[in-house]
Formats: structure tokens, sequence, C-alpha cells
């Protein structure tokens, strides 16, 4: 199975960004809860394909994901 590399960081300063590196999984798929992804942020950057995208919790709790 080809794995896909993924970069996810809070959003610092640009200069400041790094790859959150996440304990890896034992299953095929990956199960991360939105709190091992935001850590106390309410945006996230995630790297895909060489696009960026935002992934935003709302006021509501919701997620909206932007390109």
């Amino acid at each position: 199975m080809m794995s896909k590399t993924i970069t996810i960081s809070n959003l610092p300063p640009p200069k400041e960004r790094e790859p959150l590196h996440l304990p890896p999984k034992t299953q095929s798929s990956s199960h991360y809860t939105s709190n091992d992804l935001f850590k106390g942020q309410s945006e996230i950057l995630i790297e895909h394909q060489g696009a960026e995208y935002r992934l935003r919790i709302t006021r509501s709790g919701g997620l909206i994901l932007n390109k």
C-alpha cells in the first residue's frame, strides 16, 4: 500500500510553520480526533499534491475546508 504524505501545521507566521508529526497508526486507515489535529487552534493548513487547504472550526463547531 502506498502512503501519501500530508503536511499539517498550526497557523503561526509562515516562517515559523513546521509539519505536525502525529504518531504512527497501526491500522490501514488513520483515525485522528480534531483535538489531535488542531491542538487548541481554530484553523490548520493541509498541503495536498502541491495545493494548500485551510481547515477551520466554525463558531457552531462544524468544519469547513477551503482551497
